[in-house]
C-alpha cells in the first residue's frame, strides 16, 4: 500500500527493508507542550492568519494537552480551507466519537484532495506523497464505516461517480472500487467490472497437486519455478477479486498457478494476498514469498517492478494443506490501470524481468520534512504509520510503531484506541492475554478522554462477550442519554 511513498529494494528471502520502527525523539512533556502552545498563542495574536501555527497549536491541544475541545474549532476552520492534516485529524476525532457524518465528510474531502494535488507556493513532493497516504487511510475509513448512516449507499454512489473521473492513485481507488462493487453485489447489480478496473487477475492455469509436505513443497518447486503441468480437471472459482481452487486429494501438497500479463509500459505493480503460504515468480524470477519463519509474513504485499513492455509470465505457487485455497492478485501498470491477464501468452513476449522488486516504505516513518514534521505531530505520525502497517496485516512493523506511539503519545486518547485494536489482532499472544491488554488500552483511552464513544462501546462489547449481560445493562443505564448520543438506536 501507499505505493507513491519512497520505495526501497526488497529481496525475496530476507526481511523487508523498512527502517526499524522505534521512537527517535523524546516525547513532549506536558510542561514542554504547554510552553510551546503559549508561544504559538502569542504568535497567532500577532498573525491570526498563520495557518501553520494554528495547525500545530491545535495538535498540541489534542495530542499532548488533553484538550480536544480547544482543538476542534481550529481544525474545523483549517479543514474547510482544504488542509489535509486538519481533515485527517478531524476524521480520526469524529470516528472515535462515532460522529459518522463528520467522519464521512472529512474522508471524502481527503480523497478529493488526492485527485486534485495542490499547486502553488505550498506544493511539494512531501506534501503530495502525504496527501496520497492520508487519502488511502480515508478510503479505508469510508469502507469500514459504510452502513453506519442510513443514506450511505446513496451518498457513496454519488461520491464514487464524482471521484472515479479523477486521476486517483491506485492505492486510493482500489478500496473505493471494492466498496462500490460490494454495494452493487448486495443490490443484485452488475459488479464484476469494478473488480476488473482494479486489475484483479482471474485468468489462471492451474497445475496438478504436487507432494505431501505442504509448505516444504514450495522449496522443492523453487528448484525449477518455470516447470508447469496443467491439471485439466482442476476447478477454479472466481470470487470477486479472489480466485479459489480445490484440493481433491487427501494430501497436503501445493499447486502451481500461471497467468500471462500484457504490460503496456515500463512498470508493473502487483498486489498480493493469499490464504496459505505462497511463492511468486515473474518470468521465473522470485519476487515474493510468505513461507518464512524469521518474522510474521504480511497479509497483503504490494510490489513494483521495472519491466519491458510486452507479455510477462506470472507464477504463483501456493500450498494446499486443506480442501481449498484462495489467492488474490491485482496487476496494474505505470498509470495505475488494470493490466490484461490471460491463461495463454497472446502478443509479443516482453524482455524477461531480471531485476528485483521494490516495496513501498511507510510515508510516515522516517519523516524529516513536510507538514507533519516536528515533535508536536510525532504521536499522529506514529498513529498513521501503525494504522498503515495494520491494514497490511504487517504485525512486526505495526508492533514497532505501536511501541513508539505509546512512548510519544501518552496523552493521545485516540492513540490508545489504536493500541487496543492492535492488541485485539496481535498474532503473537493467546486470546486471553490479547483481550486483557485490549481492555487496559481502552480504559486508558477513556481516562484521557471520557467522550470517546467508540472506546466505551468496545468496553461494553468486551463485557458482553464475557456473558455479563446484567453488568452491561447497568452500565448503559448509568451512562445517561448523552454519553452515546451519536450511536444510532432507541434511547
Amino acid at each position: 500500500m501507499l505505493a507513491l511513498a519512497g520505495l526501497c529494494v526488497t529481496a525475496v528471502g530476507p526481511a523487508g527493508c523498512k527502517p526499524r520502527a522505534e521512537a527517535t525523539e523524546a516525547p513532549f512533556t506536558t510542561d514542554t507542550a504547554r510552553a510551546r502552545a503559549a508561544e504559538l498563542e502569542r504568535q497567532l495574536k500577532k498573525q491570526p492568519k498563520d495557518a501553520a501555527a494554528a495547525l500545530e497549536l491545535a495538535h498540541l491541544y489534542w495530542l499532548h494537552l488533553r484538550a480536544p475541545a480547544r482543538a476542534t474549532p481550529i481544525l474545523d476552520r483549517l479543514a474547510a480551507a482544504g488542509d489535509p492534516v486538519a481533515q485527517v485529524s478531524r476524521m480520526m476525532m469524529a470516528d472515535a466519537r462515532v460522529d459518522m457524518k463528520t467522519t464521512r465528510s472529512m474522508a471524502q474531502a481527503l480523497v478529493r484532495g488526492a485527485g486534485k494535488p495542490a499547486t502553488g507556493p505550498g506544493a511539494s513532493p512531501e506534501r503530495a506523497a502525504m496527501q496520497v497516504a492520508l487519502a488511502e487511510l480515508a478510503a479505508r475509513y469510508l469502507s469500514e464505516n459504510h452502513g453506519e448512516l442510513p443514506d450511505d449507499d446513496l451518498d457513496f454512489g454519488r461520491f464514487f461517480a464524482e471521484v472515479e473521473r479523477l486521476e486517483l492513485p491506485v492505492t486510493v481507488s482500489q478500496p473505493l472500487q471494492s466498496l462500490r462493487a460490494s454495494i452493487a453485489r448486495r443490490l443484485d447489480q452488475p459488479y464484476m467490472g469494478y473488480y476488473d478496473a482494479q486489475g484483479c487477475v482471474r485468468a489462471w492455469q492451474v497445475g496438478k497437486v504436487e507432494g505431501t509436505l505442504a509448505a516444504f513443497e514450495l522449496r522443492r518447486a523453487a528448484r525449477d519455478p518455470s516447470a508447469f503441468e496443467a491439471d485439466t480437471q482442476a476447478v477454479l472459482t472466481p470470487l470477486s477479486c479472489v480466485v479459489r481452487t480445490w484440493n481433491p486429494t487427501a494430501r497436503a501438497g501445493m499447486r502451481r498457478m500461471r497467468s500471462f500479463l500484457s504490460v503496456p509500459g515500463d512498470r508493473l505493480t502487483l498486489n498480493l494476498s493469499s490464504q496459505e503460504a505462497i511463492r511468486v515468480y515473474l518470468d521465473g524470477v522470485p519476487v515474493h514469498r510468505s513461507d518464512r519463519s524469521d518474522r510474521w509474513p504480511t497479509g497483503e504485499t504490494t510490489l513494483t517492478m521495472a519491466v519491458k513492455p510486452g507479455v510477462h509470465r506470472l507464477d504463483v505457487h501456493t500450498t494446499v494443506p486443506r480442501d481449498k485455497v484462495w489467492i488474490l492478485v491485482r496487476a496494474t501498470d505505470h498509470r495505475g490501470k488494470a493490466v490484461p491477464a490471460s491463461t495463454q501468452a497472446t502478443g509479443a513476449m516482453g524482455t524477461p524481468f531480471t531485476g528485483k522488486p521494490t516495496r513501498a516504505a511507510s510515508p510516515f516513518f522516517p519523516y524529516d520534512r513536510g507538514p507533519l514534521a516536528g515533535p508536536s505531530f510525532a504521536p499522529l505520525r506514529m498513529f498513521l504509520a501503525a494504522s498503515d502497517a495494520m491494514a497490511d496485516a504487517n504485525s512486526d512493523d505495526a508492533e514497532g510503531f505501536i511501541k513508539a506511539l505509546r512512548q510519544l503519545g501518552p496523552s493521545f486518547a485516540e492513540g490508545q484506541l489504536l493500541v487496543a485494536s492492535f492488541e485485539a489482532g496481535d498474532p503473537t499472544r493467546e486470546r486471553g492475554a490479547s483481550t486483557a491488554r485490549q481492555r487496559a488500552a481502552i480504559e486508558r483511552a477513556l481516562a484521557i478522554d471520557p467522550e470517546l464513544a467508540r472506546a466505551r462501546l468496545r468496553l461494553l462489547e468486551l463485557t458482553l462477550e464475557r456473558g455479563e449481560t446484567g453488568e452491561v445493562i447497568d452500565a448503559l443505564a448509568a451512562l445517561g442519554d448523552q454519553a452515546l448520543r451519536n450511536v444510532p438506536g432507541p434511547r
